[in-house]
């Protein structure tokens, strides 16, 4: 789906053809700005509300011309509401997850990929949960960023996760859904993970069971991963934070601050003890950080609920982790390759 050219002449035409129709539309071959490419049904049955408008300047794609996509902050939000009213509670291995788990499948398939990977791994209160991802080709295949997000919620507390973590899931399926079209320098692997949270009755170490499993088996990827993002909590709060437990090289948290800097957000950085799944990548040597919004008022409470979502905070930390991702160059992508080592 994706062409680095970006001539005049081919914006040019585009407009020309659109202008002579009378309206501007695109191909069926090359998804409407803000929709998916095929019609995207809900767990309920219901195709979720999109809005056509979130596009930029226009790149070639075969015979038609692709928008660049923009982050759709109404698409965002249905996929919350998806979650946390029609799903509602997920706690880790029942049912109510692995109906999150089909739908967050049919969204990367309506979107166009058509591989997508699932790794099952058992839990140690009996069950199984499982890690949905999906991989978007970059100009530099043979490097890899992670950008993740759990979609399981605490179980025991009655909170529906909108914030926590239907939020991040929201974010991880609007950006995979933006570099279909757009262009990227290192290959992307977006990755719902299954099982974050602590399980119920379980000691505080009794977490992280997606995330760990696909730390623990990245050798198994074609490419190599130098980087991870955990999208974590970013519709609810009053500030935004970058956290990194430190145990490899913060370079990639240090890229992002920057960048961030340059629109004029200024992200605290908190130094945390693993709270979020960039910790098993982190614990592996992979320079990773948690981007996310503090403090919560409703976390782990049934008020996280879709009523409670900011979508200025979501549209924001969407629309800035679009822009540094499309930023990573090639020699960003050499200085991560250089700190990351994974052990």
């Amino acid at each position: 789906m994706k062409d680095s050219s970006k001539y005049v002449s081919v914006v040019i035409s585009a407009l020309l053809i659109c202008l002579s129709a009378g309206f501007f539309s695109f191909s069926l071959s090359c998804s409407q700005p803000g929709e998916p490419m095929q019609e995207e049904m809900s767990a309920s049955g219901e195709a979720p509300d999109v809005d056509a408008n979130q596009t930029d300047s226009g790149q070639e794609a075969g015979n038609t011309v692709c928008p660049h996509q923009l982050f759709n902050i109404d698409v965002a939000l249905g996929h919350i509401k998806e979650l946390c009213v029609n799903i509602g509670c997920r706690p880790a291995g029942t049912e109510a997850e692995g109906r999150a788990a089909e739908y967050i499948k049919g969204v990367f398939s309506s979107i166009g990929y058509e591989k997508i990977y699932e790794q099952g791994f058992p839990l140690d209160n009996g069950l199984t949960s499982r890690n949905i991802y999906v991989l978007d080709e970059g100009s530099d295949p043979d490097q890899v960023i992670i950008i993740g997000a759990h979609y399981d919620t605490r179980g025991g507390t009655g909170s529906p996760g909108a914030n926590d973590n239907g939020s991040g899931v929201a974010t991880v399926l609007e950006l995979a859904r933006i570099f279909r079209v757009n262009d990227n320098v290192p290959t992307l692997l977006f990755v719902t993970f299954g099982s974050e949270e602590i399980l119920a009755g379980y000691d505080r170490d009794c977490h992280h069971f997606g995330s760990r499993y696909l730390a623990d088996h990245l050798a198994e990827l074609k490419g190599n991963v130098i980087g991870m993002i955990s999208v974590d909590m970013v519709a609810a709060g009053s500030y935004p934070v970058a956290n990194s437990t430190l145990l490899c090289s913060r370079t990639l948290l240090d890229l992002f601050v920057a960048f961030a800097g340059a629109q004029g957000v200024f992200p605290t950085f908190i130094q945390d003890p693993g709270w979020s799944d960039h910790e098993s990548f982190e614990a592996r040597g992979i320079s990773s950080f948690w981007a996310e919004y503090r403090e919560d008022i409703y976390y782990h409470l049934p008020q996280d609920n879709y009523d409670n979502v900011n979508p200025v905070l979501l549209n924001r930390m969407g629309s800035l982790l679009q822009g540094f991702i499309e930023s990573i160059d090639q020699a960003d992508c050499q200085v991560l390759d250089s700190v990351s080592n994974y052990r």
